[in-house]
């Protein structure tokens, strides 16, 4: 079940009602004690249907402190740390 402060931030990013849910399992939700830094993240560039149900790019640029990209020991999970942003109903800014 997803909780009602998650629906809304769904709903002010993407300016919609979800079409479907998913609720998966994760391992842990703990970040793991020891992750391997793969670099600085300048930008990330992801598809959505924000807005209008029309499938398209967004491409969001960070700007200094940048935030940290990282992985753990298995090398199959990404983690963002740090840097200076925040998600907004434009996306992600900063």
């Amino acid at each position: 079940m997803i909780s009602g402060k998650t629906l809304k931030r769904y709903k002010t990013f993407h300016d919609l009602e979800p079409k479907d849910v998913q609720v998966k399992k994760i391992k842990t939700r703990m970040i793991p004690k020891e992750l391997i830094a793969l670099g600085d993240l300048r930008e990330i560039v992801y598809l959505s249907d924000k807005w209008d149900n029309k499938k398209r790019a967004y491409v969001h640029k960070f700007k200094k402190p940048y935030p940290k990209l990282l992985t753990n020991q298995g090398g199959d999970q990404l983690y963002i740390l740090g840097g200076k942003y925040k998600v907004k109903s434009e996306g992600i800014v900063g």
